[in-house]
């Protein structure tokens, strides 16, 4: 179980890391954070804290099919939306959307080496 009783914050990257690993998270619901858990995990609000943290806290101790199946949820939920390989499709969806003279084959190998990219503009 990861908690992040955070009263402010950008995106946690602890809490994508817990994610990743499987844990159960309880959140507060602010910035980026509540966003990025979903329905991985629970929300809870910033203020007040109490009884929703201790709350949540009981209920994962005491459920651990709860438990078990949040862990699950939040590692796809992370690996879907906030991976290496997701960030990169988005940034290639950007720049398909503001690089008209580029091919899809060169968008596709900003996310391999440099040098496969110089090797696909060497004529054969």
């Amino acid at each position: 179980v990861f908690v992040l009783p955070s009263t402010a914050e950008g995106l946690s990257l602890s809490m994508l890391e817990a994610m990743a690993a499987g844990c159960a998270v309880i959140a507060t619901d602010v910035a980026e954070d509540g966003k990025a858990l979903g329905d991985a995990g629970i929300r809870i609000p910033r203020h007040p804290l109490e009884p929703a943290l201790s709350d949540a806290l009981a209920r994962l101790r005491n459920e651990p099919e709860l438990r078990a199946t949040l862990g699950h949820r939040a590692r796809t939920r992370v690996v879907a939306s906030y991976s290496l390989n997701s960030r990169i499709d988005t940034l290639l969806r950007m720049y398909r959307e503001l690089c008209c003279d580029v091919t899809d084959a060169e968008l596709t190998l900003i996310g391999r080496r440099a040098d496969d990219a110089a090797a696909l503009r060497t004529p054969a």
